[in-house]
């Protein structure tokens, strides 16, 4: 039987491997520039990973447990799943990295820095010229600097220049976890604080909310690979593999904005976070926006049992081993019409 290419484990994802990789064994230079450039530009960064992973680490596992209905550990049998806070960088984005010139990174890192003193800039320059400096307030400044105009043509220059890397559409490009892994047949879980480090400069979030939102989403994987069910039954490992990119990672995307939105009043910017980074992802990370939701007034609404639905799909996917995206879709639709109908008789049944 052909493997299929789309499959979450397919042989050529890294993630496939039976033993997890070393983490300094595939350093080369432009990985040695780069972690000397993330070490000038924040000192502590990789220990505000560890430290952000460690402070949420249990609040996270007891989210997914609560959201997901599935256990590490019942009875006296327990699934252990570490996490290991690691440098460099994976193959998919190692890709990237040497695409890019080491030192442009220093200004990508600070690419939303940039776009802001651009827009900075182009206030203060129209409200100088289009006001009177006989009406300019004595507490400013009367007249506006040429330098001003200067400093703004100089950073439009920058900024068009570092736009044209579309780094965005680089990194929404790639249909595997770049920023942490979940190696399903070890089971561990890396989180590449590099990485992170990076993709939080050019998305102008923090370290500390995107650290949190990845570790939700390696968990997530875990979670529905290895935890049991009320039944004790898991994902069976060959299973798992074979399931469509759409299935796994549609599956870990949803309980990711699930976990981000119920953190919403303890931990803020994760939700933002969340949602910064989804929006430069495509394919196998957006899927699971289209799921549970029926039409309402000519636009889309989240149904408010999409929790169910989801979680007796994904229920199905491992107990029937479902490995095809399409029958997953149908799974989802034709519970959202029973249930959308359920509600519609109840309704009806109460007036």
């Amino acid at each position: 039987m052909t493997e299929n290419p789309f499959s979450f484990g397919s042989e050529d994802r890294y993630y496939g491997s039976p033993t997890a990789p070393d983490p300094n064994s595939a350093n080369s230079r432009a990985t040695g520039e780069i972690a000397a450039l993330l070490k000038e530009y924040d000192p502590e960064l990789e220990r505000r990973v560890s430290r952000s992973f460690r402070q949420w680490n249990n609040v996270l596992r007891d989210q997914l447990r609560n959201e997901m209905g599935l256990r590490l550990s019942v009875g006296d049998e327990s699934q252990a799943v570490p996490v290991r806070v690691v440098p460099g960088f994976p193959t998919p984005f190692q890709n990237v990295i040497e695409g890019i010139p080491p030192g442009v990174w220093r200004f990508l890192l600070r690419l939303p820095a940039l776009e802001a003193t651009v827009r900075g800039l182009e206030s203060v320059i129209d409200i100088y010229s289009g006001i009177r400096s006989d009406a300019i307030p004595d507490q400013v400044p009367r007249l506006l600097p040429p330098s001003v105009v200067d400093a703004k043509e100089f950073c439009d220059h920058l900024l068009s220049a570092l736009q044209k890397i579309e780094i965005g559409q680089r990194l929404g490009g790639i249909s595997e976890d770049i920023l942490g892994a979940y190696f399903f047949r070890v089971p561990e879980v890396h989180l590449y604080w590099m990485v992170i480090g990076l993709v939080a400069g050019v998305l102008g979030i923090t370290v500390d909310s995107l650290t949190v939102v990845v570790a939700t989403h390696e968990l997530a994987h875990a979670y529905s690979h290895l935890g049991r069910d009320i039944d004790g039954k898991k994902w069976e490992t060959e299973a798992f593999a074979r399931a469509d990119l759409n299935i796994v990672e549609g599956i870990a995307q949803f309980y990711t904005e699930v976990v981000s939105r119920k953190l919403e009043t303890r931990n803020p910017p994760v939700l933002p976070a969340y949602q910064k980074l989804t929006d430069i992802q495509r394919g196998p990370y957006r899927v699971h926006e289209e799921w549970a939701k029926r039409k309402s007034t000519g636009r889309d609404v989240r149904m408010p049992q999409a929790g169910e639905i989801v979680r007796a799909t994904m229920v199905q996917c491992r107990s029937r081993h479902i490995s095809d995206y399409g029958v997953m879709k149908q799974i989802i639709e034709n519970s959202a019409k029973q249930l959308a109908g359920s509600s519609i008789t109840a309704e009806r049944d109460a007036m």
